[in-house]
């Protein structure tokens, strides 16, 4: 996920927000439900297949974690992601954007 991305879904927020609600004071709430946002926005099941082969980082139905390489030009690839992984993301949508690191 990218920041203008983030920009773009906070924007509807704010405006959302503010049509609803012109005396809210913004608060802690409003933080965490933003961070809870960003951490689920990233994660998906496996019904929802990647759109491009890439490295993903994915959830197994025990709760482990595992980073794998989905090629969606193999068909073997679908199959075992709905198999045996709750839960998936792609590596780069989970990485810090900051530089230097």
């Amino acid at each position: 996920m990218k920041k203008e991305q983030i920009e773009q879904a906070a924007a509807r927020y704010a405006e959302s927000i503010a049509q609803s609600d012109r005396n809210k004071i913004y608060s802690k709430d409003d933080f965490m439900a933003g961070a809870e946002w960003r951490i689920s926005s990233v994660w998906h099941k496996p019904d929802k297949l990647p759109t491009k082969s890439s490295y993903l980082v994915a959830l197994r139905h025990d709760g482990s974690m595992e980073i794998l390489y989905y090629n969606i030009e193999c068909s073997l690839y679908e199959k075992g992601l709905k198999t045996y992984y709750k839960l998936w993301a792609y590596v780069d949508d989970i990485m810090p954007e900051k530089e230097g690191i």
